[in-house]
């Protein structure tokens, strides 16, 4: 569950290689539209979903990480799922010792990445944002994500702070 794609943006609409990336250029995506259909790609929304649900159920208890909101009378693809906790990067090192892969995808905020400098002026300041961007990390998520792998972070989360 070893995961180590971070998101950071040189141009406006594009990731850092410089090319522009589209959602029918996302290999999973293109994998479900292409080869498996509509009929997959529902089962893989289930099955994330299922996982999110797992999660919310076992951490919505534990003091220390903050689980996604989610609407009542709404639905969630939850291509990623993002917990906020304020001691993000011990968390995250103790998961990857467990061999639980975590990422922060979006590790730096966007009126701070490159792509923006000329955009927004250098004192803009959006200390919500970047509180945010220092707590967030998204725990394994899709639809191979089995329910004893999802239990095993559960577990591990919830004994962080006893450790």
């Amino acid at each position: 569950m070893k995961t180590t794609r971070q998101i950071f943006y040189g141009l406006i609409g594009t990731e850092a290689s410089g090319k522009r990336v589209t959602n029918s250029q996302t290999p999973k995506r293109k994998h479900t539209e292409n080869l498996c259909g509509r009929f997959y790609s529902h089962a893989y929304e289930r099955k994330r979903n299922e996982a999110a649900d797992y999660y919310d159920r076992h951490l919505a208890n534990v003091s220390f990480v903050e689980i996604p909101f989610r609407a009542r009378n709404s639905t969630h693809v939850f291509h990623q799922y993002v917990v906020r906790t304020a001691k993000r990067d011990d968390l995250k090192a103790y998961l990857g010792d467990h061999e639980i892969g975590t990422l922060v995808h979006y590790p730096v905020p966007i009126h701070k990445q490159p792509a923006y400098a000329e955009k927004l002026p250098a004192v803009v300041s959006q200390r919500q944002t970047e509180t945010i961007a220092a707590q967030i990390l998204s725990l394994p998520m899709y639809p191979e994500l089995t329910d004893d792998q999802v239990e095993m972070v559960c577990k591990f989360v919830t004994s962080w702070d006893r450790n």
